[in-house]
């Protein structure tokens, strides 16, 4: 580790590691709107992580995303080395 990052560490207080309890999810028919909420970051870090294929679905409004590059709305949800394709129909029977 480099002074810089080890100086940065050192600066926040030290604490001992202990449990946060999770937070209870809360189903909703639209998204919440405001400055405090953030969703497209978890979308960011599937990515990140290599998955290959993020989709979001939204029954509501019957609508399909995809996070190749951001999030878009698509026609359909395809993965072309599979062969597979979705359609709302399909998927909103």
């Amino acid at each position: 580790m480099n002074r810089t990052a080890d100086a940065n560490l050192r600066s926040f207080p030290r604490t001992e590691a202990a449990f946060i309890e999770p937070m209870e999810c809360l189903a909703t028919v639209k998204l919440p709107s405001g400055t405090g909420w953030v969703w497209k970051i978890k979308l960011d870090e599937y990515r990140a992580w290599g998955v290959p294929h993020v989709w979001l679905v939204d029954p509501y409004l019957r609508k399909l995303y995809t996070c190749d590059a951001g999030l878009t709305e698509v026609a359909t949800l395809r993965v072309t080395e599979l062969e597979l394709e979705l359609r709302p129909e399909h998927i909103f029977e």
